[in-house]
């Protein structure tokens, strides 16, 4: 289990610093929102655990509500809290699910 976590992080840094390196490469630099944006989806952030949002595309759908307040202005501190509880409850109701499968394969 370790072992995948290094391996996501390895990940992690990678896509950072390959998107690091295209948004130095683009011919025009980024506007305020444009960098926002950008900086929310492809680099490593702190309310995401030094992972890129783009790391976590399989459950933006129950967080995008919450992503899209902190594009609109919102405190990323009001929200970023949020965001970590209701992946928590994701983990809890996956864990259910591969518990009960492997249950029912038994």
């Amino acid at each position: 289990m370790e072992l995948g976590w290094q391996a996501y992080r390895a990940v992690a840094h990678c896509l950072h610093l390959q998107m690091w390196a295209f948004e130095h490469a683009l011919p025009r630099r980024l506007n305020e929102t444009e960098w926002q944006q950008f900086r929310l989806a492809f680099t490593a952030t702190e309310m995401f655990a030094q992972f890129p949002l783009l790391l976590l595309s399989k459950r933006l759908s129950m967080i995008q509500p919450l992503l899209l307040r902190i594009l609109d202005g919102s405190d990323p501190s009001t929200v970023v809290p949020v965001i970590h509880r209701v992946l928590s409850y994701y983990v809890l109701m996956a864990r259910g699910r591969r518990d009960t499968d492997r249950r029912r394969r038994t």
